[in-house]
C-alpha cells in the first residue's frame, strides 16, 4: 500500500515538472530560431516565410510583420476490446509571431510571439518545407 502511495506521489510531482521541461525546451528552440532572424532584412524573411498575414507601420517608423498559425487537433481515446469508444475530443492551438524592423525598415530588430511554442515551431518548419520545394 505504501509503495502505491509513493508511486502516485512521484507521478503527481513529476508530471508538472515533465510538462514544464517540454515547454521550456520548445521555448528555447523557438527563441533560437527567431533570434537567428535579427539583423536580417524583412525581404529575406518574406522570401523564406511568404507574405505576412498583416503588417503595420508604427508612428516611430518601425514596421511590424505578423504571421499566424492555428493547429486543429481531433483525437479519439482509443478502443476497448475492439469496440471504438465514443470519446473524441478536439482542440486548437495557435501561434502569432511578430517581427519588428528598425525605424529605417531595412533590418529586423526584435520579435514577439504568443501562443503554443510547439505550434510556432511547426509554423517555422512549414515555412521551410514549403519554400524549399522548386
Amino acid at each position: 500500500m505504501l509503495s502505491v502511495l509513493h508511486a502516485r506521489s512521484f507521478f503527481a510531482l513529476m508530471t508538472p515538472l515533465w510538462l514544464w521541461a517540454c515547454t521550456h525546451t520548445y521555448r528555447e528552440r523557438l527563441d533560437s530560431e527567431l533570434g537567428a532572424w535579427m539583423g536580417k532584412t524583412p525581404d529575406s524573411l518574406i522570401e523564406r516565410w511568404g507574405a505576412p498575414r498583416s503588417t503595420y507601420i508604427m508612428d516611430n517608423g518601425k514596421k511590424a510583420l505578423s504571421y499566424e498559425e492555428t493547429a486543429f487537433v481531433s483525437r479519439s481515446l482509443g478502443s476497448v476490446y475492439a469496440y471504438p469508444r465514443p470519446d473524441i475530443y478536439s482542440y486548437s492551438d495557435s501561434c502569432k509571431i511578430t517581427f519588428f524592423t528598425d525605424s529605417s525598415q531595412k533590418l529586423l530588430e526584435s520579435y514577439t510571439y504568443a501562443g503554443a511554442p510547439g505550434v510556432c515551431l511547426d509554423q517555422i518548419e512549414d515555412s521551410r518545407s514549403s519554400r524549399s520545394k522548386p
